[in-house]
C-alpha cells in the first residue's frame, strides 16, 4: 500500500469513528430503509451513486443532530441470482442439479458476493453499521416469512372489488 493509501484509510476510519460516537450523543433517530442490491456480481457505478447518494443523506442527518441507524443489506434470494448459478455451469453439471443443490449454490455465489461488495462499500468510505449486516441470517429469514405471513388477516386480503391500473387511456374498455 502506498503512502496516499495509508493516509487515506486513517481518515477513514478516524472520520467514521467519530460519525458513530457523534450519532450516538444524538437524540432523534433517522432510519434509512435502503432497496439492497443483488448478490450477483461485482458492484457498478449505478450502485456507487446510490451508495453515495445515501451516505450523503446519513451524514447530513447527523448533522442535523439525528441517530443515524443505517443497516445495509442484500438480496440474496431469487432469479437473479440463479441465473448467475446456471449461466456459469455447462450442460452436463446442469443434468444432475437438483433445487435445493442449485440453492446451496446460489448461497454460495451470493455469499461471496457480498463478502466482496461489502468492501468496496467500505473503501468507497460508506458509512453504515457493517457489524450489524443480518443478510443471509437464518433467524432473521425467519422473521421476515412470519411478518410476510402476518399479512394473510382476512381484513388485507383481496376482496374482488380492486380493478387493474392502466397507463395507457387508449386500452381502457
Amino acid at each position: 500500500m502506498t503512502g496516499g493509501g495509508f493516509c487515506c484509510c486513517l481518515y477513514l476510519c478516524v472520520f467514521i469513528s467519530g460519525m458513530k460516537k457523534i450519532s450516538l450523543l444524538c437524540q432523534e433517530k433517522f432510519v434509512l430503509h435502503d432497496v439492497p442490491p443483488y448478490a450477483n456480481a461485482d458492484l457498478h457505478v449505478v450502485h456507487a451513486r446510490n451508495k453515495t447518494l445515501k451516505d450523503i443523506s446519513n451524514r447530513y442527518k447527523i448533522l442535523q443532530n439525528y441517530k443515524v441507524h443505517y443497516v445495509p443489506g442484500w438480496d440474496c434470494h431469487g432469479l437473479p441470482i440463479e441465473l448467475k448459478v446456471l449461466q456459469s455451469m455447462d450442460q452436463e453439471a446442469r443434468k444432475d442439479l437438483t433445487p435445493s443443490k442449485l440453492r446451496a449454490k446460489a448461497a454460495k455465489l451470493a455469499k461471496a458476493t457480498v463478502k466482496t461488495q461489502m468492501a468496496s462499500f467500505k473503501r468507497y468510505g460508506v458509512w453504515a453499521e457493517w457489524d450489524k449486516d443480518q443478510t443471509l441470517d437464518p433467524e432473521y429469514e425467519v422473521a421476515q416469512i412470519g411478518r410476510v405471513g402476518g399479512m394473510q388477516r382476512p381484513s388485507w386480503r383481496y376482496d374482488g372489488r380492486c380493478k387493474p391500473i392502466r397507463g395507457d387511456t387508449r386500452l381502457v374498455p
